[in-house]
C-alpha cells in the first residue's frame, strides 16, 4: 500500500512539473488576426465643443473604439462610435477653464471579402463630424 502512495505521488509530482514548465511557453493556439490602434489626439478649447475621428489604414476595417483624456482641462465625452467602415468619432465638450486634449482611437482588423462594407469617403465623414460639432456650439 505504501509503495502504492509513493508512486502515486511521484506521477503527481512529474505531471505538475511538466504542467508548469509547458505554462511559461508559448501558447498552443492562436488566432491570426492582426489587430492595429490608431489614434488621432484634438484640443478641446476651455467652454467649447470638438470631435475628431481616427481612421483606419486602407485594406482594413474598424470594429470598436474609444476616447481618453490627457489630464488637462475637463472634457466631457458627448458622443463616439464608429463612423463608415473604417472610423471611429468622439464628440468632446471642455467645460473646463483650460484646454484639454482628448486621443481618439480605432481598433482595426485586416479586411477581407467578408468583412467589407459600402464605401464612405473621409470627407463626407469629416462633414458630418464638423456639422454636429457646430450644432452642438449653436446649442451652448
Amino acid at each position: 500500500m505504501r509503495s502504492a502512495i509513493v508512486v502515486t505521488a511521484v506521477v503527481l509530482a512529474l505531471g505538475v512539473g511538466i504542467g508548469l514548465s509547458q505554462a511559461g511557453g508559448k501558447p498552443k493556439h492562436q488566432h491570426g488576426v492582426p489587430v492595429k490602434h490608431v489614434t488621432q489626439s484634438v484640443s478641446i478649447p476651455a467652454g467649447d465643443v470638438n470631435g475628431q475621428i481616427a481612421f483606419c489604414p486602407k485594406g482594413w476595417k474598424a470594429t470598436g473604439g474609444g476616447a481618453t483624456g490627457d489630464g488637462s482641462g475637463f472634457p466631457l465625452l458627448v458622443n463616439s462610435g464608429l463612423v463608415g467602415n473604417r472610423g471611429f468619432e468622439a464628440i468632446i465638450v471642455n467645460d473646463g477653464e483650460s484646454v484639454a486634449r482628448m486621443n481618439v482611437q480605432v481598433a482595426c482588423v485586416k479586411s477581407t471579402k467578408k468583412t467589407r462594407a459600402r464605401m464612405v469617403t473621409k470627407g463626407d465623414l469629416r462633414a458630418d463630424l464638423e456639422t454636429r460639432v457646430a450644432q452642438l456650439r449653436l446649442g451652448r
